[in-house]
């Protein structure tokens, strides 16, 4: 029974194979031979001016047209915002980092930006990939409460989103557009 007072999100049964496309931290199913799911997040990403990500992407394929459901937000739009401002599955820089990272542009991803990591200074970087890397690489969703165990202090992880955040923000956060696929 829901509290009286409560919210609830209903959908509708969605019909067919269903399927975990990618995680909110880089994973992408290897049996799925498809372009668009990793495409559409990279371009949420291009399309928002680097302000968020969607990713996390399960869902089903029917021939004609995706259906995804469950999405997570990575945001990055405001540097003082704690990341986790979209819920528990939001990583900020941490997950679009490791979202590109794994990424491998493909055709669908042509004319499309990527942050600029090498604006990143070297201070902040050690523990960015440090943070990036010390997280469980799994198919399952990753939690933000995951990222305190990585032996840096809560502040610290804090302090070192703000930092990317506002470094890629003040280096154009559009990042680098592509010519042509990597």
């Amino acid at each position: 029974m829901t509290p009286e007072g409560a919210s609830v999100t209903i959908e509708s049964l969605v019909q067919g194979r269903y399927v975990k496309f990618l995680n909110n931290f880089g994973y992408v199913n290897p049996s799925e031979d498809t372009l668009v799911p990793e495409a559409f997040s990279h371009f949420t990403y291009h399309e928002s001016n680097g302000e968020i990500l969607v990713t996390d992407l399960q869902g089903v394929y029917n021939q004609t047209r995706y259906v995804f459901t469950d999405p997570a937000i990575h945001s990055i739009e405001i540097p003082r915002y704690t990341f986790g401002h979209y819920g528990p599955t939001d990583l900020g820089v941490f997950g679009v980092m490791k979202f590109f990272q794994n990424h491998k542009c493909n055709l669908l991803c042509d004319g499309l930006r990527i942050p600029e990591v090498s604006k990143v200074s070297d201070y902040w970087k050690e523990d960015l990939h440090r943070v990036t890397d010390s997280v469980e690489f799994k198919s399952d969703s990753t939690y933000t409460y995951e990222l305190q165990n990585v032996g840096l202090p809560a502040q610290r992880i804090q302090e070192l989103h703000n930092n990317v955040a506002e470094t890629l923000a003040l280096s154009g956060r559009h990042g680098k557009q592509l010519n042509g696929t990597r």
